[in-house]
């Protein structure tokens, strides 16, 4: 479900050259939808349960705010991506990376192949997928994205 939506919604209404978020109207192909953070967050719930059985309850605790913080920080900077004619934000180092990185994402060369990872690309890292960020990425994102 939630690939079907991240490339049958979000990929088609917003591409490389159309990046920018216009308005209200592109809040359901820009955010999740509202029960998606509450589905998020208990579907962590049996991995925090197992950390806090093997562990502590507290570690528990702390696995769970993590990954839901982290899924509230992805829509955060995922949002912030498709705001792409402000200065502020061109200048503020993780959210232009982030920035950068996801307009190659929406690039239809290159979407299956690279960037998949948007706030840390761990398993870009890992598998092989990140695409390299030049020094260039530290200037503004380009205003014809």
């Amino acid at each position: 479900m939630i690939y079907k939506r991240h490339c049958a919604v979000h990929h088609r209404f917003f591409t490389h050259v159309t990046l920018e978020y216009k308005g209200h109207r592109h809040w359901r192909a820009l955010l999740f939808p509202p029960f998606a953070p509450v589905a998020f967050v208990l579907a962590a719930v049996p991995f925090a349960l197992v950390i806090g059985f093997v562990f502590s309850r507290n570690a528990g605790y702390i696995a769970l705010f993590t990954m839901a913080a982290y899924f509230l920080m992805y829509e955060g900077l995922h949002t912030l991506s498709h705001f792409t004619d402000s200065p502020f934000l061109d200048r503020v180092p993780l959210v232009n990376t982030v920035r950068r990185l996801h307009a190659t994402h929406h690039d239809p060369e290159v979407m299956a192949t690279q960037n998949f990872n948007l706030t840390f690309p761990i398993c870009d890292t890992l598998f092989g997928t990140r695409s390299d960020v030049p020094s260039s990425a530290r200037e503004p994102l380009e205003r014809s994205r």
